[in-house]
């Protein structure tokens, strides 16, 4: 991931590549600004005591985001994992449950209750 600077907007690199309708657009709508001096001139940074420049901040953030992003799809996938686990575990317990209800009934020669017809609807 990285930005690029489109005058004074930061856009993604991917989204850097847009028809010039879009750009005309953008330069009619675009509120003018006072250039900056020589002396007035220098790198942005950020509020904190940080010495970075603004393109390191967005590439160090880009590369936090990217991290975020696998941490959180690493996660996902584990607790699906755990959740299929679980639920193929449910189903054997219930399939053991019915198979020993089956072999007692056997045993036991019960035969299933009757029911009375439900009426038609």
């Amino acid at each position: 991931m990285g930005f690029v600077s489109r005058g004074c907007v930061l856009v993604h690199k991917d989204e850097d590549n847009q028809d010039e309708e879009d750009d005309d657009m953008d330069a009619q709508m675009a509120e003018p600004v006072g250039v900056a001096t020589p002396s007035e001139a220098r790198p942005f940074t950020m509020p904190s005591s940080s010495s970075l420049t603004m393109e390191e901040y967005f590439a160090n953030l880009s590369k936090q985001m990217e991290d975020m992003n696998l941490s959180h799809q690493a996660r996902f996938d584990q607790i699906i994992e755990m959740q299929q686990t679980h639920q193929d575990y449910v189903y054997e317990r219930f399939e053991d449950f019915d198979t020993h209800l089956g072999n007692i009934e056997e045993c036991l020669n019960l035969q299933p209750p009757k029911r009375p017809s439900c009426p038609t609807f």
